[in-house]
């Protein structure tokens, strides 16, 4: 009997078979390269989840905080305030940031990229004296302004806005809807509150940020509500004709008693609001005495960077505001002399300002009369 059963097939040897041990042998291999195979690819995977995650993240907060040092953010820049809960559905909680059709249903036709007005009234008010009228120029009557949605911030392939593990973000708000409420996170915040960040539970989907397994740890992302406000300082001038030749000086209380510096922000209300304009934020010095208001009044209700804003004047010819939204702005600065106005009534031309984050100076000469 053969002990080995072999074959020619056009002059090759051929084996007829493996034997048993073989088999069992070549089968085990290939059970442990795949075995490692497998716990490689899913620690390749827990890692691709994690750093998507934080890739979406880092998109989120390029569009609110900008890219760059001195760079705003595409939304404060358009809109005048931080994005705000849009859709109680699941996922589109930040559809105001990439406009989704199945989530969020219709954006405001208000909330438009496009021109605002504002109306300066001709009646000087927020501690003005007793009949302060003006003859504002055509150009500062009604200040038009570029602001609004210009979206979508974020180029998204899908309908909803998850973490890289396919779960929901949790969101920072506050309680009161203001910049001075007391922080939370909740999973399923209330539509039109403000969102000030958000947060990815990691791959277990709770809330444990003081895990110490990487993947499952919370990744929680802020949106620099200080970083990316501004403040401007502004230096009110004038030019002097009783001396020759006329000189820039700046001015004081002996040429006028009532300084007003008004600047120009986007009031774009979440969704639902009907009350969308350009606002004021205006700033006056009356015979030494400061003061802060914010029209229109109606947008006390939200939280936008300038109900944080303060007016510091320094002397009677500068003043900084502080806490303004930063983006494309624009500037006027009115005042009179007499209780009743009835002499040195001067503006300045209407000014473009880009405002940066951080601090901002430009230099305004009242050449006007009113």
């Amino acid at each position: 009997m053969e002990r080995i059963s072999e074959r020619r097939i056009d002059g090759v040897a051929r084996r007829g078979a493996m034997t048993l041990v073989e088999l069992v042998v070549t089968l085990s291999i290939l059970v442990a390269l795949a075995s490692v195979a497998i716990v490689s690819l899913d620690g390749l995977n827990d890692d691709s989840r994690y750093s998507e995650t934080r890739r979406r993240g880092a998109m989120v907060l390029g569009v609110v905080n900008g890219d760059a040092p001195g760079d705003p953010g595409a939304f404060p820049a358009d809109m005048g305030r931080l994005p705000a809960v849009a859709s109680a559905v699941r996922g589109a909680e930040l559809a105001e940031l990439f406009y989704s059709s199945d989530a969020f249903s219709a954006l405001d036709p208000s909330e438009l990229y496009g021109e605002r007005v504002y109306s300066n009234p001709a009646t000087d008010w927020a501690g003005g004296a007793s009949g302060a009228t003006f003859n504002f120029s055509s150009a500062t009557k009604n200040v038009r302004l570029q602001c609004g949605w210009r979206g979508p911030y974020l180029a998204l392939t899908v309908s909803k806005f998850r973490d890289g593990w396919g779960n929901d973000w949790w969101f920072e708000t506050t309680d009161d809807d203001t910049w001075t409420g007391t922080p939370s996170w909740s999973e399923t915040p209330l539509v039109g509150k403000t969102v000030f960040g958000l947060m990815s539970t990691g791959k277990n989907g709770q809330v444990d940020s003081s895990t110490a397994d990487w993947e499952n740890a919370d990744v929680r992302l802020s949106f620099e509500r200080f970083l990316t406000s501004s403040d401007l300082t502004v230096s009110i001038m004038r030019i002097d004709s009783s001396v020759s030749p006329a000189v820039p000086v700046p001015v004081d209380s002996s040429f006028m008693e009532y300084v007003r510096v008004a600047v120009f922000a986007p009031y774009v209300t979440p969704d639902g609001v009907a009350v969308d304009n350009v606002k004021r934020v205006l700033a006056y010095n009356d015979n030494g005495s400061a003061g802060l208001s914010v029209s229109p009044a109606a947008d006390a209700g939200f939280p936008h960077y300038e109900l944080s804003a303060g007016a510091y004047w320094s002397g009677f010819h500068s003043v900084t505001l502080r806490g303004l939204s930063p983006g494309r702005r624009k500037l006027y600065v009115y005042g009179f002399k007499g209780a009743s106005a009835s002499s040195n009534k001067f503006g300045s031309r209407l000014l473009d300002v880009e405002l940066k984050p951080g601090g901002n100076a430009v230099t305004v000469y009242l050449v006007e009369a009113l």
